[in-house]
């Protein structure tokens, strides 16, 4: 009866064990940092003498877990921006990185063509697009390829 009661001991002191590791080394919470120094407003004259806007935001996202634990997240996250503000605008892309060493604030400032160098074929993971503020999609993005949604039209020439 003694043994029985040891091993009840040290199951419940394993249980509380877990239970309390499972929660103070839970996942942490999604985090967006604008890369404000990316971002771009251009205007450009068309054929027809109309001026053409163009802007796109651009934000790291720390703490990414991949796509079925985090998008919906950042979806949340894209409709926090008000993005409606922008109709006026010809078109409107809103890009995200997921956090490493070289896709970090501070890399990036220290070494700006580190974004164009590194992080769009390796940390890029979103963009979302609007044109002339109707809502398009976005794009998944992995290894600097596009794999959602799949482009599967055929132009024969």
């Amino acid at each position: 009866m003694e043994t029985y009661n040891h091993k009840m001991k040290i199951l419940i002191l394993l249980g509380f064990t877990i239970s309390f590791l499972a929660t103070s080394c839970g996942t942490k919470k999604i985090n967006f940092i604008p890369l404000e120094k990316f971002n771009r407003y251009d205007s450009l004259d068309s054929e027809n003498g109309k001026i053409i806007y163009h802007k796109s935001d651009h934000y790291i996202v720390e703490h990414f877990r991949g796509f079925k634990q985090s998008e919906s997240a950042i979806d949340s996250f894209v409709n926090t921006l008000g993005v409606q503000k922008f109709k006026k605008v010809s078109d409107y892309n809103i890009v995200f990185y997921k956090a490493s060493d070289k896709t970090s604030l501070k890399n990036l400032s220290e070494n700006p063509r580190d974004l164009v160098r590194y992080s769009q074929e390796n940390d890029l993971i979103l963009i979302y697009s609007w044109v002339k503020g109707k809502y398009l999609g976005k794009t998944r993005w992995k290894n600097g390829e596009i794999f959602s949604p799949v482009n599967d039209i055929v132009i024969e020439q």
